[in-house]
């Protein structure tokens, strides 16, 4: 009888969690997603420069696995996300999960970003930013042209555009996750620290 009990006591458990693995797969989702889009932005606020868009940082994070200074890097930013962004310490399974999340979502952004569509997107918010108005169609056909003519006739202004429309799109990513870029979240959270942590860096 107790074994009959117990036999249906793990059947029950294993029923409950394929019931929910649904809602246990969301969240989860979610934080990687949201903690890859926040790394790779930050990768690329710290290092990528006018001349060097898609610095060695971020290229690092497409290998199969990080060399010790690198993982050493990524495991600090992943615990220090995990207890700013979702209040727990880093537990086992979290940088596995977290490195496919970075490597995934990077790999398909640089994809997109080598995209002839995704360049118009790219000039029309440029010029909205520069300008403060739309573009209209005949502009846009100019400077796409232009820029198609350049980047297939020069590797290395190829390069230089990729990496640029890769950095507006991750930042952009990071404005709809987070709500604010980059800087503005960093600065966000130096202002609510208390002021001995603050002096404390500070020094």
């Amino acid at each position: 009888m107790l074994g009959i009990v117990t036999l249906l006591v793990i059947v029950g458990c294993i029923y409950w969690l394929y019931r929910n693995r649904g809602a246990m797969a969301g969240p989860e989702r979610q934080w990687i997603k949201a903690f890859a889009i926040h790394h790779i932005n930050e990768i690329l606020s710290l290092y990528a420069t006018a001349s060097d868009p898609m610095p060695e940082e971020a290229a690092r994070l497409l290998e199969h696995r990080l060399d010790g200074a690198a993982q050493q890097s990524f495991i600090v930013s992943l615990g220090n996300y995990l207890r700013e962004q979702c209040g727990r310490n880093l537990q086992r399974g979290d940088y596995e999960l977290a490195v496919k999340g970075v490597r995934d979502l990077l790999s398909a952004e640089v994809r997109r970003a080598n995209s002839f569509e995704t360049l118009r997107s790219y000039i029309r918010a440029m010029h909205r930013d520069d300008t403060g108005e739309e573009i209209t169609e005949a502009q846009l056909s100019t400077y796409y042209e232009e820029i198609v003519a350049d980047v297939k006739s020069d590797e290395t202004a190829a390069a230089l555009m990729l990496g640029q429309v890769l950095r507006f799109n991750i930042e952009a990513m990071h404005v709809n996750t987070f709500g604010l870029s980059y800087w503005d979240l960093k600065a966000k959270r130096r202002r609510n620290e208390p002021d001995h942590l603050r002096a404390a860096i500070q020094a």
